[in-house]
């Protein structure tokens, strides 16, 4: 940690930190569930990238740890992504006492009986 600012040091913390409540929150609070899937991709790409800077540095022993993570994140990636995505989820774009009135010309269904 000696060889690199403190400033680079928080930012991968930060990283790390918002990964995590990217996996999490998007599914807990069923807003735009499809940002954990992005939020997995983006997992496994640092851990990728943290593989090559700990391979680099000579730190094979974490090595396994990483792998760990990033089959963690791929389990998430499949499972939200293609097994079982959340179809219950709304997206909360407006209020609904703000959205927009159907201004199509075409009747109900119920009026076309």
């Amino acid at each position: 940690m000696d060889e690199y600012s403190e400033t680079f040091v928080r930012f991968i913390g930060v990283v790390d930190i918002a990964g995590g409540l990217g996996l999490l929150l998007p599914s807990l609070t069923r807003t735009m569930p499809r940002l954990t899937v992005l939020a997995a991709a983006a997992c496994v790409l640092l851990q990728v990238l943290a593989i090559g800077f700990h391979a680099m540095r000579g730190e094979f022993d974490v090595l396994p740890l990483n792998a760990v993570y990033i089959a963690l994140a791929l389990i998430v990636l499949w499972g939200r992504g293609r097994k079982a995505p959340n179809r219950h989820a709304r997206i909360v774009l407006m209020p609904r006492h703000q959205a927009r009135p159907n201004t199509s010309k075409r009747k109900p269904d119920h009026e076309n009986l």
